[in-house]
């Protein structure tokens, strides 16, 4: 795909850069697929007891991760 845009010469100076990325969207794809399987294992929607769904997904997430956790859920749970 990058060579539609680009130069072989361009992708392969920034080839550690592309490699990084790469990495960084795979791991954000694991912790969404991680949060949304709890949320769903949980059975409760978020919209009828947030604090039961968060209190219990706490014990699977580090404290300081739940923000994030939370905005998995309400951008991309669609609410079970």
């Amino acid at each position: 795909l990058l060579l539609e845009e680009y130069l072989q010469d361009d992708i392969d100076r920034f080839r550690e850069h592309i490699d990084r990325c790469i990495v960084g969207v795979m791991a954000d794809l694991d912790f969404r697929k991680r949060v949304l399987d709890a949320y769903k294992a949980t059975g409760v929607k978020i919209s009828d007891d947030k604090a039961a769904v968060m209190r219990a997904l706490s014990h699977q997430f580090p404290r300081g991760d739940m923000k994030r956790v939370y905005h998995e859920i309400v951008t991309f749970g669609n609410d079970q």
